[in-house]
């Protein structure tokens, strides 16, 4: 198998690890199909050209061989080692061993055995295989809708070995849930090698899937874009743009593992705009305040009561509970020569004695990370 490809399956499982990371809210909870492995009632099979009469019996044996080795993967105890085995089987099988893989977990589920992220690697492998079979006659019916979740699986797979082909089966889609969905699915895989064309494709989207497309964008940039390259995304964006696909993903990327990075990076107007909730807000506050205590003040300060869901001193009380012990004691000459800083003597009284109490150990931060 090429490189790419490879990769393509380690991406494929890191997601599914997460299960449900790629998912919008909607589908997960009225199109979740996802223990379903594959419509297997709409399987597409190659027709047998006389050439090929010859392989038959060798074909029926391989076919055999990866569903019983599918079925001992799925088998084993060890978690690890399960996912494990069972991506290597499906690595390596043809679109006919699929057939046979997803009969033998249907046959599975039918025993009471439950499967899930693994249901969901059959249909990326089948969109891999022949995502144009599956999905060329798909146009958003209510049998469509009823096995959403198969069929987004179905077309990241597509999306990884032939892009522009599903893209353009995407744009033929009729305006709908059924476009709107998959257009999520699309904007998510854009993100990895694209993340401009990711937002400005989130951005035009329907408001009632923006979220979920922002959150999916948020979510592949978080895994594959540094925080510079994210701010300098973000910073491209027109100011007082308030869709809720950028509200999702500032939301997302803010509370990322490199959220605080991201937060010290991005302009203060921009994360004090109507697009960015007050959580979000105060969260980047304290966040700044780890990386630059004085700074996250005199900026939180110039955004207080930008927000009018928020009580006065709220972002500022928010910087303070990302500073230390060392910190702090600065934070009082601040609030000193700022007597009109709302509740900033007693958030920091307050921060003070919660560190004192815990031994400062929740709030130590290393500035070079």
């Amino acid at each position: 198998m090429m490189k790419l490809e490879r990769f393509a399956w380690i991406t494929a499982l890191a997601a599914v690890a997460a299960w449900g990371t790629m998912r919008t809210p909607a589908s997960h909870e009225q199109n979740d199909d996802s223990s379903n492995p594959l419509p297997l009632q709409q399987r597409t099979a190659s027709p047998r050209t006389a050439g090929e009469k010859d392989n038959r019996d060798y074909s029926q044996v391989h076919r055999s061989s990866a569903a019983q080795r599918s079925s001992q993967a799925l088998e084993n105890p060890d978690p690890l080692a399960r996912m494990t085995d069972f991506l290597a089987v499906l690595s390596s099988c043809d679109a006919a061993g699929l057939d046979r893989i997803a009969a033998e977990m249907e046959e599975m589920q039918a025993r009471g055995i439950s499967l899930g992220p693994e249901a969901d690697l059959v249909n990326y492998r089948a969109g891999q295989l022949k995502g144009a079979d599956l999905l060329s006659s798909r146009t958003g019916t209510a049998a469509d809708l009823s096995v959403m979740g198969s069929l987004r699986k179905q077309f990241e797979g597509w999306l990884q070995t032939s892009p522009m082909e599903a893209r353009q089966w995407l744009d033929r889609l009729p305006p709908g849930k059924f476009r709107d969905e998959m257009s999520v699915a699309s904007i998510a895989n854009t993100a990895k090698s694209d993340p401009a064309a990711a937002i400005q494709r989130a951005s035009i989207l329907p408001a009632s899937q923006q979220t979920a497309a922002g959150r999916a964008a948020a979510e592949e940039l978080a895994r594959s874009t540094s925080a510079g390259e994210i701010s300098s995304l973000l910073q491209g964006i027109p100011p007082g743009t308030g869709t809720g696909y950028l509200t999702s993903l500032v939301d997302t990327l803010i509370n990322a593992p490199e959220g605080d990075v991201l937060a010290d990076s991005l302009s203060g107007d921009l994360l004090a705009s109507p697009a960015v909730t007050s959580a979000t807000l105060l969260r980047a506050s304290t966040a700044r305040a780890k990386l630059d205590p004085m700074n996250a003040l005199d900026w939180a300060a110039s955004v207080e009561g930008r927000k009018t869901d928020l009580p006065p001193g709220a972002v500022l009380s928010a910087a303070v509970r990302g500073m230390s012990l060392a910190d702090l004691s600065r934070a009082e000459q601040w609030a000193a020569a700022h007597p009109a800083a709302s509740g900033l003597p007693a958030a920091i009284a307050e921060h003070r004695s919660l560190l004192e109490n815990r031994g400062n150990d929740e709030n130590e931060y290393n500035r070079d990370d």
